[in-house]
């Protein structure tokens, strides 16, 4: 009968430490090494697209628009509940358009409120509204 158990084969690489890091040798021959800096991943730096949350119970920094901040764009400080509304406003909005989306398919002459949802002087007032709420937040430091 043979004998046909396996061993391991000897170690190719080897570790030790040179200039207090820890280098890794194949064979004899060091391996390429890629400088530290590279190997390192980068930090993704994220643009808050508009809240970006500061605290765990909830606070932050609300990055306003133009199109529904008359003083916009600006950077507001937010209290913990007025950052759980605005978190959630992303959501609604969502909601709300595939439901006009659903009730436009379901009934289509709905559609005919279109020219009039898209009169200025209906946004000119919700605009001022919002403008009146955000108004109430300090700015934030930046």
């Amino acid at each position: 009968m043979i004998d046909r158990t396996l061993e391991a084969p000897p170690p190719r690489t080897r570790v030790i430490e040179r200039d207090g890091r820890l280098v890794v040798v194949d064979g004899g021959v060091p391996a390429l090494s890629v400088p530290r800096s590279s190997r390192i991943p980068k930090p993704r730096t994220r643009k808050a697209l508009w809240f970006e949350q500061t605290s765990f119970d909830g606070r932050g920094i609300l990055t306003t628009r133009a199109w529904y901040d008359l003083k916009g764009p600006r950077r507001l400080a937010l209290d913990p509940w007025s950052g759980k509304i605005v978190r959630f406003a992303a959501v609604g909005t969502l909601v709300c358009a595939l439901a006009a989306i659903g009730l436009a398919i379901a009934v289509p002459w709905v559609l005919v409120a279109i020219p009039a949802l898209v009169q200025p002087k209906l946004w000119q007032k919700g605009r001022a509204r919002i403008t009146l709420w955000l108004d109430r937040f300090p700015a934030a430091n930046q």
